[in-house]
């Protein structure tokens, strides 16, 4: 997949904009009618340009969701390179907060609507496991073992799953309730209970004391 940033470095600032307002575009329709039900025409009649206008900057609907996945992995993966870390399960915490606030800028019916798709597409849509959330937890995890922050007797993808599949299941409520608030509790708490049980003996012996 092509970064975000690859993409707009071959287009001219005014391309960079139409793209964008394709993007806002299939953003509205995906919140309305969901993936599976919105139709290039759709995308173009919102966005107030011509078919073969889209079919300039994308070639698939497919290919746009892509593209926003990829925003938000470079949101992500910016932010994870500017963190100055002292302590690895803090920031899992953080980049969580960070994901939270992405999901909350597209909102829960895009979310939901974009889940939907990925089951009814027989979960071919996209590989959850290349969201830059997961990817960077693995590597705040390696690192960590590294630094003594975390048990050595914990593999780094078992643990990047457990996250995940707490990241996902409390999104899943959030879609169901639009509480962003109650989503980032429950993401948190969870988060930073698990993190504590794959915690170093060092680092839960410090934070007892």
């Amino acid at each position: 997949m092509s970064s975000v940033n690859d993409v707009n470095s071959k287009i001219t600032p005014k391309g960079i904009h139409s793209r964008q307002k394709i993007i806002d575009a299939a953003i509205t329709s995906f919140k309305v009618k969901g993936y599976q039900e919105t139709t290039i025409q759709d995308i173009c009649f919102i966005a107030g340009i011509a078919v073969g206008t889209f079919y300039h900057y994308f070639s698939s609907k497919h290919d746009l969701l892509f593209v926003m996945i990829a925003e938000m992995n470079t949101t992500l993966t910016t932010a994870y390179q500017k963190m100055d870390i002292k302590s690895y399960p803090d920031a899992i915490l953080q980049l969580t907060d960070l994901f939270i606030d992405i999901y909350e800028s597209y909102g829960p019916e895009l979310i939901t609507n974009m889940y939907k798709g990925y089951v009814l597409s027989g979960k071919n849509l996209f590989d959850i496991n290349q969201f830059a959330y997961v990817i960077i937890i693995r590597d705040i995890f390696a690192r960590g073992i590294k630094e003594k922050q975390f048990s050595i007797d914990f593999a780094v993808d078992d643990v990047a799953e457990m996250v995940k599949s707490i990241f996902f299941l409390s999104s899943v409520l959030w879609c169901n309730h639009h509480d962003i608030n109650v989503f980032r509790d429950n993401a948190h708490r969870k988060i930073e209970a698990f993190l504590q049980l794959v915690s170093s003996d060092e680092v839960n012996n410090i934070e007892q004391e």
